[in-house]
């Protein structure tokens, strides 16, 4: 090991760098925690109100039901593979910040059958629900939230905040990538709003033209007017989410920075000799930003680790139970952490350069002798 290498003065004092690498690293498991829980509720959202509008389109009447000759057109356009007359309610259950939405669709038997197919999604416990019964079923992470089982019974005549007429029994469970709830109808005359399911390759095309039908009495909502409607509401919040990081960074990172300075300070001597064996100042700044880039990168590293484990045992024995999947390190974590090491080798790196400009290697030997 080089007796002037970063990685040698970090290990001979790990005493003193321990409270830098510490705040570092608890910067970083606060930032980590924030956006990873921020990020699970934008995930669990678009996964509820985005992501099924990738197999679907949904045509809805604003008045009355909707033209039987338009319907019949839909029918027989080549790129449909299938429209399903679809009900739309809501059933409430508990997100990580607050009560949420769910999607309840409903749905004729035979579409019933036929959708959980196209969505991939399956029952796991029960049955489907019978056409003409007050049924429901309802995926696994809707029960745990609400701590259903089947035989139970939900609704708005037993919970105002379900926007789903009625009382419904608990018939079966789903799993599968979509989380929402399903029940029959029996045959519906009025068709007041349709699932458009486009045919393979034709998911483009089809998504164009009905974004350009008249919007006389009916709406029409896509993957692409549900994306861009969710990436404006989501920007806003991580907007907020950022600033707050960055006033907060900003004030750990000066905090840091003057406590590198202390510890700078107390090594004067170091550099003072080092300087009058000829190392030129320039050495110095490189051998000081050596050290500054390994520490704050183990402080960034252990900080992750550290939120890794804490977020691991958070969704296994927190948010798991209540039905809530926690998003993990993704990307937008990683991006959230990185101001962290960033700010504190900047602020550290600008003061102590500050404090080499001014130093006399022969005064400080003085001193020492």
């Amino acid at each position: 090991m080089a007796p002037l290498s970063a990685f040698c003065y970090l290990t001979r004092n790990l005493r003193t760098v321990a409270p830098v690498l510490t705040v570092i690293a608890l910067a970083v498991l606060g930032v980590s925690l924030t956006a990873a829980l921020t990020g699970s509720m934008i995930a669990s959202a678009r996964l509820t109100w985005v992501k099924p509008y990738e197999k679907y389109a949904l045509v809805a009447a604003t008045e009355g039901p909707l033209d039987p000759e338009f319907l019949d057109a839909l029918r027989t356009d080549s790129r449909v593979s299938r429209v399903v007359p679809a009900e739309t309610a809501t059933i409430k259950v508990y997100g990580i910040f607050g009560s949420e939405p769910r999607p309840v669709l409903v749905l004729g038997r035979d579409d019933l059958t036929w959708f959980i197919r196209r969505l991939g999604l399956e029952v796991v416990s029960g049955r489907l629900p019978e056409p003409g019964r007050r049924e429901i079923a309802l995926h696994e992470d809707i029960a745990r939230s609400r701590q259903l089982r089947i035989g139970m019974s939900v609704g708005q005549e037993l919970n105002a905040d379900d926007f789903l007429p009625g009382r419904h029994v608990v018939v079966g469970l789903l799993s599968g990538p979509y989380v929402l709830g399903l029940a029959a109808s029996a045959r519906v005359d009025r068709i007041r709003s349709v699932l458009v399911f486009p045919r393979p390759g034709q998911e483009r095309a089809l998504e164009r033209q009905l974004a350009a039908l008249p919007r006389e009495n009916k709406t029409v909502t896509t993957y692409a007017s549900q994306e861009k409607r969710f990436a404006r509401e989501v920007s806003n919040l991580d907007a907020m989410i950022w600033i707050l990081n960055l006033i907060s960074m900003g004030a750990l990172s000066l905090s840091v920075g003057l406590l590198n300075l202390v510890f700078f300070v107390q090594r004067m001597a170091e550099f003072g000799i080092l300087a009058a064996l000829g190392y030129s100042r320039l050495h110095l700044i490189r051998r000081t930003s050596a050290e500054l880039s390994l520490l704050v990168a183990i402080g960034w590293l252990w900080g992750l680790s550290l939120a890794y484990v804490l977020l691991a045992a958070l969704e296994r024995y927190l948010y798991l139970p209540r039905g809530i999947h926690l998003a993990g390190l993704d990307a937008r974590v990683l991006a959230f952490t990185l101001p962290v090491p960033a700010m504190t080798f900047s602020f550290s790196l600008t003061a102590i350069c500050w404090r080499l400009t001014s130093l006399d290697p022969v005064s400080v030997v003085e001193r020492r002798e």
